[in-house]
């Protein structure tokens, strides 16, 4: 295994470019802190990778947050990142990254740590053929929904990121979603269902379906997978080879859903902190 150590983020992203953003959803809270780092909003404490072959493990310390993202996973390389991050002098410390890599590092060192986000990241290059639909239809958003579509925000806003959104912030996000023609809603009986929303990033040349939500009392019928199938479906079938999304790793009956339409795990990333 080969270690190299950087002194600024220009040299850190360049020479770990390629893997870095081969995989931009799972990576993409360190392409947020190497930008931070750019502009000069954080500072680096430490950065370096490892490398064996095609396996790559890129680390960047920065005040209050260690991230750590990988490809390898073995016992080796868990003892020589523990010494080159010189993990006995941490305390209290927050983690993020590759999930495996991460609490086999804690584990290692015999660490007390609590996760705080949990992310699943999946891809869909071909859905599933033998997917039954729930009853009802897809459709673009509309601004006759709008109060729902509202209601829809504000309680997937609590629910997944247990953020307090305003009406008025609801209401914009909303509109935005239908002036843009990526909101998509699941409807049965003229009743709204499920939302969605197809997310396109300039950094990107796939799709990422976001924003499932269907409210508890309409789960567990079918709507968000149907929808979701049905919209990976229209996308696949237009120009684009593969789809991405992720989800809340603690949530199975999404995962499973997500599963049969089709899509399968390409990575988990995880937030946590270290206990002591």
């Amino acid at each position: 295994m080969v270690i190299e150590r950087f002194n600024n983020i220009i040299d850190f992203y360049n020479n770990n470019e390629k893997f870095i953003e081969a995989d931009y959803m799972l990576n993409y809270f360190l392409i947020m802190k190497i930008d931070e780092v750019y502009f000069g909003e954080t500072s680096i404490q430490k950065c370096f990778s490892i490398t064996d072959n095609d396996e790559h493990v890129v680390v960047l310390l920065v005040p209050n947050i260690c991230l750590i993202y990988s490809n390898m996973i073995n016992d080796e390389l868990i003892s020589i990142l523990s010494n080159e991050l010189e993990f006995h002098k941490f305390k209290r410390y927050n983690f993020a990254g590759n999930k495996q890599t991460i609490e086999n590092l804690l584990k290692y060192n015999n660490s007390e740590y609590s996760i705080q986000k949990h992310l699943i990241i999946y891809k869909c290059n071909e859905t599933s053929l033998n997917f039954k639909y729930s009853p009802g239809e897809m459709e673009l958003a509309s601004t006759s929904d709008i109060e729902n579509l509202i209601d829809f925000n504000i309680s997937f806003s609590k629910e997944y990121n247990g953020e307090v959104v305003s009406h008025g912030e609801a209401l914009n996000s909303m509109k935005t979603g239908i002036e843009n023609e990526n909101l998509y809603v699941w409807k049965d009986k003229n009743k709204l269902c499920s939302i969605a929303q197809v997310i396109y990033r300039e950094e990107t040349d796939y799709p990422e379906i976001g924003h499932v939500y269907t409210l508890p009392e309409l789960r567990k019928m079918g709507f968000a997978p149907s929808l979701v199938h049905k919209l990976t479906n229209s996308l696949l079938n237009s120009k684009y080879q593969k789809c991405m999304l992720y989800t809340d790793g603690n949530n199975s009956a999404s995962n499973k859903a997500f599963i049969k339409i089709g899509y399968v795990k390409t990575g988990e990333y995880i937030m946590c902190f270290k206990e002591k």
